[in-house]
């Protein structure tokens, strides 16, 4: 994508609008039993936001770049697992029947939402349809949650459908919903789904 930036002459035709995001992603913490081994807690958790969003390209164009800043906020994490875990084949087995599971086992999690500023830059493929109508879309977006009050920025890309509807000549909604990939240290998977309206401007 970044590559064809490259190569494409001025854009003198674009859009601006605003954009609400929601979606769920990977989160992990560890939990240990008495000899100090290590357990991974893993779920999936919603996230939500709200943010700008910027066209650039001519409506008519088969692929138009998008960019997009936003301030998200994670939920908070979720012990839930834990218990399941500590049952499951593999972990450490409790040899006095006097001692629940769960108390030979300690962690600590994150038990407040986490609030991030996020942008991204990608590319929007029209798959079908008219630009002054209904649109069936391909985005594909690269980004970084950039801004952190804990000091855990990443990474991420989106991939995904989208439809897009030209209510005039400068009105348009769209609504995605894609793949989500993280990357902090290791790789997290989740799901997004975003809803906006944008003011053409060409």
């Amino acid at each position: 994508m970044f590559l064809l930036t490259l190569f494409a002459s001025n854009a003198e035709a674009g859009g601006i609008g605003i954009i609400g995001t929601a979606g769920t992603h990977q989160d992990r913490f560890y939990a240990y039993d008495l000899d100090d081994n290590p357990y991974r807690i893993s779920a999936q958790r919603p996230d939500y936001g709200v943010g700008l969003q910027a066209v650039l390209g001519d409506r008519d164009d088969f692929w138009v770049g998008t960019a997009r800043v936003w301030m998200q906020q994670d939920a908070p994490q979720s012990d839930a697992g834990v218990q399941a875990k500590a049952t499951e084949e593999g972990w450490k087995k409790v040899t006095d029947a006097d001692v629940p599971v769960e108390n030979t086992l300690t962690y600590a999690f994150r038990d407040t939402p986490r609030n991030i500023g996020a942008a991204s830059a990608g590319v929007q493929w029209r798959l079908w349809g008219e630009p002054l109508g209904f649109q069936l879309s391909l985005i594909t977006n690269v980004g970084a949650g950039f801004l952190t009050t804990d000091s855990t920025e990443y990474l991420f890309t989106q991939i995904g459908p989208g439809v897009h509807y030209t209510l005039n000549d400068r009105i348009q909604v769209n609504a995605e919903v894609a793949y989500e990939m993280r990357y902090r240290k290791s790789f997290y998977h989740g799901s997004t789904f975003n809803l906006g309206v944008r003011y053409l401007i060409d």
